[in-house]
């Protein structure tokens, strides 16, 4: 078959880098894959060294056409012959239309014939807005190989994500300061704070894929005081190494905790809620049966063979 990939840039946030694990794994099932990126960006490189073939000059021959994330679905609706033959990755919940003020009737989701989630309440939020559609569970591969976990943060929790209101970053700090506990964190992911509100804290900003695993890797566990998410990949990739995650109590990281019971979770409004939630992942740091279990189920659900497999039924 012959794929072409469809997405609205190349940088290292989880959709990009959840499309890459998407064309190995085609790739490696022997289908042809070429990409089409509105922006270019580091990630690009990567797709090259898996393999992925340069666009051909006829848009309109491919079999399949994959939009990766709501944003390509009017480019996939413009260039495949039917809409049987696009197959989009919705990787954002509908609370992201209310958060930035878009219209979600603007970009032809309900013309679709099939629609791919991480997570299953998405397909919940989505079916009335695409009531002729087919929705289907896509979980993202998530991968720490080759990466070790190491003490090279050691008093540090990693935080990841660009710094927006969705990963609600600033709200965290404030959780920190009300409940009166001494935190440090290492922020990872694009743009800046305002300002920096704590010296204690690093801040990495963008770092490569690579690095941002070392990191994750390097920290003690992972805080997340996230209001909007649809499935954590940095949260993941810590349980991966055998570290305690402490995750805010939204629909996607609720589905996380009832496959990988070691997951901790907290109000994002609560105070006390988030210093109850750190406690436990304070004890949970000694538990290395607790996380060697996790690290297990993690495997289980988000590894290259689970993957693989929940994809071939998806393309055909």
């Amino acid at each position: 078959m012959n794929v072409l990939l469809l997405s609205h840039q190349l940088d290292y946030s989880g959709a990009p880098i959840a499309l890459l694990r998407l064309a190995e794994a085609l790739i490696g099932q022997g289908h042809r894959v070429s990409l089409l990126s509105k922006q270019d960006g580091p990630l690009g490189i990567e797709f090259v060294k898996c393999g992925v073939q340069a666009t051909d000059s006829n848009l309109a021959q491919y079999d399949l056409y994959f939009a990766n994330t709501f944003l390509m679905v009017p480019l996939a609706l413009e260039l495949a012959p039917s809409e049987d033959k696009i197959l989009a990755w919705i990787h954002e919940s509908r609370a992201f239309f209310r958060l930035y003020g878009r219209d979600e009737t603007q970009y032809g989701l309900s013309r679709l014939k099939r629609a791919l989630f991480p997570s299953k309440f998405q397909i919940e939020e989505y079916r009335t807005l695409m009531p002729d559609c087919e929705l289907r569970q896509l979980r993202n591969q998530v991968s720490m190989t080759g990466i070790q976990r190491s003490n090279s943060f050691a008093d540090f929790f990693a935080v990841s994500g660009a710094w927006e209101p969705r990963k609600n970053q600033a709200g965290l700090l404030k959780l920190i300061d009300s409940a009166g506990l001494d935190i440090k964190l290492n922020f990872i992911g694009t743009g800046k704070p305002p300002s920096i509100p704590c010296a204690q804290h690093h801040y990495f900003g963008q770092v490569s894929a690579l690095e941002a695993k070392r990191i994750i890797a390097g920290s003690c566990g992972l805080i997340s005081a996230a209001i909007n998410e649809t499935q954590n990949l940095a949260a993941i990739e810590s349980i991966l190494v055998g570290h305690p995650v402490l995750l805010s109590s939204i629909p996607a990281h609720q589905e996380l905790q009832e496959l990988i019971p070691s997951v901790v979770l907290f109000d994002a409004t609560d105070a006390a809620s988030f210093a109850e939630g750190f406690a436990s992942v304070t004890r949970l740091k000694s538990d290395s049966a607790h996380l060697d279990e996790g690290r297990d189920q993690a495997e289980r659900y988000f590894g290259k063979a689970a993957f693989s497999e929940a994809l071939s039924p998806l393309i055909n």
